[in-house]
């Protein structure tokens, strides 16, 4: 019980890439954002379906990240971008059961697509309302493989200089999910001009400034790796989706290099919390994946260029 009431909090990492177009997440102040990201982790062993006790070995080379978000439309009602997005992958898995290979998982896999986000805005009674939308088409090395989005709303609760608090509910569609509806949850507060917290579904990380340039952080972050492969076996789909879920723990760092320019480094645990094959676009699980806690280094640069402030408007009270 309590593990479903942890992946039903958790859950917006699995709605596949249209996450990287996240409007709860982006900064609406950005008319273009685009970032690199390496990142990779150590061989494990691993068993597929605990009652077969089928054995193998994840092989992980250097997972490379391409994300961008352009700004369309973006006023104080509405606000509409688009987010290309490219994943290139050198996770290798070799499965055996009693002795034989059971199908072959290809040694390089892209992921790319784009997604489109919308977000309107407006007042409900005294307290605003934003409705959002976003969805995203998903390719791989063999074609078009599926569509995934999201629908919800939330309201903000409190928004204050230093505290912002809102609560809502999202809509999941072509996602291998059980359900489909889920709670929304994000806070954030500044405690003064050194620490921070930021607690959302992806991520939930305790700031420290070292200078207004630096600063490092404690935290978690939910992750959620993709990769499209065609198994050519009679107890497997055609077109299979593998997917795996982890959550990172440790330290992250952040340093503001330019005005445009910013590099990340973060390094800890990486905790799966499990692995699932199913047909690319569907919920039934064909095969359970149950690998170790390994270490993880990644490192990230992202390019952002703002809106100029022309004028601003005080907000009432």
């Amino acid at each position: 019980m309590i593990k479903k009431i942890i992946l039903g909090i958790v859950t917006l990492t699995l709605c596949q890439t249209a996450l990287h177009a996240q409007f709860t997440i982006n900064n609406p102040k950005e008319k273009f954002g685009f970032s690199v990201s390496m990142d990779g982790v150590r061989n494990s062993d691993y068993t597929w379906n605990r009652y077969l006790k089928t054995d193998g070995k994840m092989k992980n080379g250097m997972d490379v990240r391409v994300n961008s978000n352009i700004s369309l439309v973006s006023t104080l009602i509405f606000s509409l971008s688009v987010s290309p997005f490219y994943t290139y992958s050198t996770t290798y898995l070799d499965t055996y059961w009693n002795g034989t290979p059971m199908f072959d998982f290809p040694k390089e896999h892209h992921h790319y697509g784009a997604t489109v986000s919308g977000s309107m805005n407006m007042m409900l009674g005294s307290k605003p309302i934003t409705f959002m939308a976003t969805t995203a088409s998903n390719f791989s090395q063999y074609g078009y493989e599926n569509m995934s989005g999201v629908f919800g709303t939330m309201i903000h609760i409190t928004r204050k200089p230093n505290t912002y608090f809102a609560l809502g509910a999202i809509y999941l569609y072509g996602s291998p999910l059980a359900w489909s509806l889920y709670p929304l949850i994000i806070y954030r507060h500044t405690f003064n001009d050194k620490w921070n917290v930021s607690i959302m579904e992806l991520n939930d990380y305790l700031y420290y400034n070292i200078t207004p340039k630096v600063k490092v952080a404690l935290g978690s972050e939910l992750v959620s790796d993709l990769m499209y492969f065609r198994p050519e076996v009679d107890n497997l789909p055609k077109k299979s989706l593998y997917s795996l879920l982890s959550e990172r723990v440790g330290f992250y760092a952040n340093w503001q290099a330019t005005e445009h320019v910013t590099l990340e480094l973060s390094a800890g645990e990486n905790i799966p919390i499990w692995g699932r094959i199913r047909e690319s676009g569907h919920r039934k699980i064909y095969m359970k994946l149950y690998d170790e806690v390994k270490p993880y280094v990644q490192l990230k640069a992202k390019y952002s260029l703002l809106r100029k402030q022309t004028q601003s408007t005080p907000e009432k009270k």
